[in-house]
C-alpha cells in the first residue's frame, strides 16, 4: 500500500517565486522568453541556463548516436553481397533513418518562434509535396509560406477592436462615453 502523499510535491514546490512571476509592463507589450529572462535575478538566470545546457547536451548526444548508427548501417551494408535480401533490408533501414533525421531537423527548425509555424507536421507534409526540402535537409521556408500561408501565424502586439481588420477602431464616441456622461463623470 502506498502512502497517501507519495509522489506529492512539497508545499510551494509547484508555485513560482514572486521574482519569477512575469509582470506586464506599462506598454502591455507581449511577453517573450528572452525579455523575461533578462529581467530575472542572477540565480534564476543561472538555473535556466543550466537547464538549457543539459537539454542541449542531450540533443547533441542523441544526434551523435544517430549519426554513429547511420555509419554502422552503411558499413554493414557495404560488407553484404550486392543484391542480397539482407543488403536491401539494410539499405531500406538506412533510408528510413535518413528520412527521420530530415524530419527531426525540419521540426526543430519549425519550432523557431520567428517562423511562426502553427502546425509543423502539416508544414512538413506540404514541404514534401512542393519539394521545399533539398537532399541535404535545407528547407525553403519562403516557398512553404507562399504555398501554405495558413500554417503560419503573424504575431499580434496588442489586442484591440480592430484586430483582424488591419485598422484601428474609430476613436469617436463609444457607449462607455455615453454611460459616463449620463452618470455625471
Amino acid at each position: 500500500m502506498t502512502e497517501p502523499n507519495a509522489g506529492a510535491m512539497p508545499a510551494g514546490a509547484g508555485a513560482m517565486p514572486a521574482s519569477v512571476t512575469p509582470s506586464p509592463d506599462e506598454n502591455d507589450a507581449p511577453l517573450n522568453f528572452d525579455g523575461w529572462l533578462n529581467g530575472q535575478d542572477e540565480p534564476v538566470k543561472q538555473l535556466v541556463n543550466e537547464r538549457f545546457e543539459a537539454l542541449q547536451n542531450t540533443v547533441k548526444a542523441t544526434r551523435t548516436e544517430r549519426e554513429d548508427l547511420a555509419k554502422q548501417l552503411r558499413d554493414a551494408t557495404k560488407k553484404l553481397a550486392e543484391g542480397s535480401e539482407a543488403r536491401q533490408a539494410l539499405e531500406g533501414l538506412s533510408e528510413q533513418l535518413e528520412q527521420e533525421r530530415l524530419r527531426a531537423t525540419f521540426y526543430e527548425d519549425a519550432a523557431r518562434p520567428e517562423l511562426g509555424c502553427s502546425n509543423p507536421r502539416l508544414a512538413y507534409l506540404g514541404a514534401q509535396e512542393i519539394s521545399a526540402i533539398d537532399g541535404k535537409g535545407r528547407v525553403s521556408w519562403d516557398a512553404i509560406k507562399t504555398a501554405f500561408p495558413e500554417l503560419f501565424r503573424t504575431p499580434h502586439v496588442t489586442a484591440h477592436a480592430g484586430d483582424g481588420t488591419g485598422r484601428q477602431p474609430p476613436t469617436g464616441k463609444s457607449m462607455n462615453d455615453f454611460i459616463r456622461k449620463s452618470a455625471g463623470r
